[in-house]
C-alpha cells in the first residue's frame, strides 16, 4: 500500500496582480486585483494493489483527493448602463460592456477513485483488462455578486481484450462507458450519457508484409439540444519492411476512409455551457517512408 501527501503553492500570475484596466477586447474589460493571494493544493493519495502468480491476475485501487484553498476564480460585473467606477481613474464602463476581475474563494474540492482488474484469460488466449473510474468536482464560480458553488460528477467503466491467440494477428478491442451529471446554483442540470469503442487489428499476412487497421466510433446524448456528438474514424496501414535487419519501413496509409467525422463537443466553464464542432472533410492518402540506423 502506498501513502501520499503533497502540497503545491500557485501564486498569482504578474497580470492578475496589475491594478491597471486592460480595454484590449473591449467591451470585455479585464482588471487585476492586487490582493490576490497564492493557491494552495493539499493532495492525498492512497494506492493499494494485489496480484495473484497462479492466475496470472492483478488488481489496482487507487484514490485522489484534492483540497484547494483560496481557489482563483473568475468573477464578472456586466453594466446595464453606462457606470463610472472611481478606482479605475473614473473610466465610464458603456452599457452591455463586462468588468473581469480574478477572485480567492474556498471551498474547491476533487475526489477521484479508480478501480482497475488485469487478468488472463486461458479460453480468449487473451488477457481481459476492466476499469471503474468515479469523480466528483465541486468548483466554485461568480454568478455577478454570489459566490455559488458547481457540483460535477462523472463515473465510467472500460473494458479491453488484448489478443495474443496467433503470431500473425494480434488484436485489440476496447468499450468506454461514461455518464457525467452536472450541477450548479440557479442554472440547468446537466446530464451526459457517452459511449467509445475503439479496435486495433493488425496481420502479418506475409515474412515483411503488414497491414494495420484501427478504428473509433464514439457518440455522445446530452439534454442540452445541439450538443450531442456522432464520430466515426477509421485508419488503414498496409506496411513493407525491409533491409537487412528490417530497419526499413514503407507503407501506404488511408485515414478516415469512411469520412463520417462530426463532432460537438462540451465544456463546462465557470456556469456557462460552451460547444465545439468539429467535422473533418475529404479523405488522406499518402505514403510513410522511415529509417532507423
Amino acid at each position: 500500500m502506498e501513502l501520499n501527501y503533497s502540497e503545491n503553492v500557485s501564486p498569482p500570475y504578474i497580470e492578475q496582480l496589475r491594478g491597471s484596466l486592460n480595454t484590449y477586447n473591449a467591451p470585455l474589460y479585464i482588471a487585476g486585483n492586487k490582493s490576490l493571494k497564492e493557491t494552495v493544493q493539499r493532495i492525498f493519495s492512497m494506492k493499494y494493489s494485489i496480484t495473484d502468480i497462479k492466475t496470472f491476475s492483478l488488481w489496482i485501487f487507487d484514490v485522489k483527493t484534492i483540497f484547494f484553498q483560496k481557489a482563483d476564480v473568475i468573477k464578472e460585473e456586466f453594466f446595464r448602463e453606462p457606470t463610472i467606477i472611481p478606482k479605475f481613474e473614473n473610466f465610464e464602463f458603456p452599457a452591455g460592456s463586462i468588468l473581469q476581475t480574478t477572485e480567492n474563494a474556498n471551498g474547491r474540492f476533487s475526489f477521484n477513485f479508480d478501480a482497475k482488474y488485469s487478468s488472463r484469460s486461458t479460453l480468449l488466449h487473451s488477457r481481459v483488462t476492466t476499469a471503474l473510474n468515479y469523480s466528483y468536482n465541486k468548483i466554485p464560480y461568480y454568478l455577478y455578486e454570489t459566490l455559488c458553488m458547481n457540483n460535477m460528477q462523472t463515473t465510467g467503466l472500460n473494458i479491453g481484450i488484448i489478443s495474443d491467440f496467433s503470431e500473425k494477428i494480434e488484436m485489440t478491442l476496447s468499450s468506454d462507458t461514461g455518464f457525467g451529471y452536472y450541477e450548479g446554483e440557479k442554472i440547468s442540470a446537466m446530464k451526459e450519457v457517452n459511449e467509445a469503442i475503439r479496435g486495433n487489428l493488425r496481420w502479418n499476412f506475409s515474412k515483411c508484409f503488414w497491414i494495420n487497421a484501427n478504428g473509433t466510433f464514439k457518440v455522445r446524448n446530452t439534454n442540452v439540444p445541439g450538443t450531442a456528438l456522432n464520430e466515426m474514424i477509421v485508419n488503414t496501414e498496409l506496411l513493407y519492411k525491409f533491409g537487412k535487419d528490417y530497419n526499413g519501413n514503407i507503407s501506404l496509409n488511408f485515414n478516415d476512409i469512411l469520412d463520417q467525422c462530426k463532432s460537438f463537443n462540451v465544456l463546462m466553464k465557470n456556469d456557462y455551457i460552451q460547444t465545439q464542432r468539429m467535422t473533418v472533410l475529404g479523405r488522406n492518402i499518402y505514403i510513410k517512408l522511415s529509417y532507423t540506423f
